[in-house]
């Protein structure tokens, strides 16, 4: 009778794995069939987006820094980027003083409208993580999900809106046309910063860009971005520091930064990222 009891149970055990396998399984191919169907409404985006050459006569006006910038990174008569894809590695930390997890990740932009996807994966032993950042037509939303299927965020708001587009803003210098586009403004600070504005759909958001002697940006700063804590969103100053240029397509961009909160205990790191491939124009 106990065996058969302990048949049972086992039986009952292998049951519940399959069945969560299932669902599981079930769950994931939804949630990246998601992605897919917004990762084609980029392409869409980047396909209705008029073919341009950049030129030194497009930037006479910005301020000095950001002109050496553009005489750095770029040629003339290379064409506008309509669409970038990056692939990324890295480490990620949800709160200072945790342990860093490996991050690997793939981010989709657009220049014609401002929006970008990025789908990652972060791991922490056995258990996987699923994220998803988008700002398109002019909202944000971060979705996470655990073991790529329970829903454990769905973040979505005017402050996310507000801070999704900062980050596409922050993250231009990895395809650079961005900072010349129509909405965005440039006002000199001094002779190695200016100030950024970008406009989209009724929001603006603004950062200060640092840049070296060379003219390549080394870092971002804004006061404009949101940090969610325990539910709640606080305005607090951001810096993303960029490096390690290199050269994808004629066009050189960082391949190396970080992302951090400066708070008032200190600057606290929360990301740490590679850009190992970059393709221009293919979405």
């Amino acid at each position: 009778m106990e065996i058969k009891i302990i048949e049972l149970l086992f039986g009952l055990f292998l049951f519940f794995i399959f069945v969560l396998f299932v669902v599981l399984e079930v769950n994931s191919h939804l949630f990246n069939r998601k992605i897919e169907e917004e990762i084609e409404a980029l392409a869409e985006i980047s396909a209705s987006t008029p073919d341009r050459a950049f030129s030194c006569s497009q930037i006479e006006a910005y301020p000095e820094p950001v002109q050496r910038y553009f005489r750095h990174v770029m040629k003339a008569g290379q064409p506008y980027i309509k669409s970038a894809i990056l692939t990324q590695t890295g480490l990620f930390r949800p709160k200072e003083g945790q342990a860093w997890m490996p991050l690997s990740a793939e981010q989709y932009f657009t220049s014609g409208e401002p929006a970008f996807i990025w789908k990652a994966r972060v791991k922490k032993g056995p258990v996987w993580i699923d994220a998803r950042d988008k700002y398109y037509s002019g909202k944000g939303n971060m979705l996470i999900k655990p073991f790529s299927a329970i829903t454990a965020a769905d973040a979505k708001g005017p402050e996310m809106d507000v801070s999704s587009l900062f980050r596409y803003l922050s993250e231009a210098p990895w395809f650079p046309t961005a900072l010349a586009a129509d909405n965005i403004e440039w006002k000199a600070i001094d002779s190695n910063s200016a100030r950024a504005t970008i406009r989209d759909r009724g929001l603006k958001v603004s950062a200060v860009f640092t840049f070296n002697e060379k003219g390549e940006v080394t870092k971002v700063t804004t006061r404009e971005k949101y940090r969610e804590v325990k539910g709640k969103y606080y305005l607090d100053e951001w810096t993303g520091y960029f490096n390690n240029y290199r050269e994808f397509d004629g066009i050189l961009v960082p391949t190396e930064a970080i992302a951090a909160w400066n708070l008032a205990g200190g600057e606290s790191e929360y990301a740490r990222l590679r850009i190992t491939e970059i393709r221009y124009n293919e979405l």
